[in-house]
């Protein structure tokens, strides 16, 4: 748990430092999205799809979630687990793009991800599971379903995250000989997913059809 704090306070520092100088994104409400997933993990070698559910509020370039996941093994033999967490993320760049799609721009930007989670639920509620940190990086484009007056923030998005953990028997093995070197596990996962909030008029008005 003290990693995963390390993490997050090493992100969110220089974060706080920035934005006085930093423009708002322009949300008048949080972002409320979901994404499908797949995952693989290193120890097991076993693949998993998910879905997750999030809710990020930005103050400038730095955003705060909330986060609900649940994954499915893809052979069905293994457990399904469901997790909650949160993260701090920190956006590196945003740009605005015509679209290849519509005649209006786009916003382009780019995500630098700070990851906490605990799984709640692993066939049964448990207590007991080891924190998840990780670390992830996100590719986001944002407009308008509008076409004429824009008056809601609407958001794609790309991403990768890998996430660390202490296996459950390197525990033991650790409380028996603290000497020793427990053992971690790594999961990594791709995914896609959508966002909407809403926006004020100024910040809406450059996703109008041209």
């Amino acid at each position: 748990m003290l990693e995963a704090m390390r993490i997050l306070a090493a992100l969110a520092l220089p974060a706080v430092l920035w934005i006085p100088n930093a423009a708002a994104d322009g949300e008048t409400s949080p972002m409320f999205g979901g994404a499908v997933f797949g995952a693989t993990t290193s120890q097991a070698n076993d693949s998993a799809a998910g879905v997750e559910l999030e809710a990020v509020s930005w103050h400038g370039w730095l955003g705060f979630a909330v986060e609900a996941s649940a994954r499915t093994p893809v052979d069905a033999s293994g457990s399904r687990p469901v997790a909650l967490g949160g993260s701090i993320r920190l956006r590196l760049m945003q740009a605005l793009v015509p679209s290849l799609l519509e005649p209006s721009d786009v916003e382009v930007g780019v995500e630098l991800q700070a990851i906490v989670e605990r799984t709640l639920w692993n066939g049964e509620l448990t207590g007991h599971e080891p924190y998840q940190q990780g670390i992830g990086l996100a590719l986001r484009l944002r407009g308008s379903t509008d076409e004429d007056i824009p008056r809601l923030i609407t958001e794609s998005r790309f991403f990768i995250r890998v996430m660390s953990w202490q296996a459950q028997d390197a525990e033991i093995a650790r409380a028996m000989q603290p000497i020793v070197p427990a053992d971690r596990e790594v999961m990594v996962l791709v995914g896609i997913g959508a966002a909407f909030g809403g926006g004020d008029t100024a910040y809406l008005r450059q996703f109008a059809t041209r």
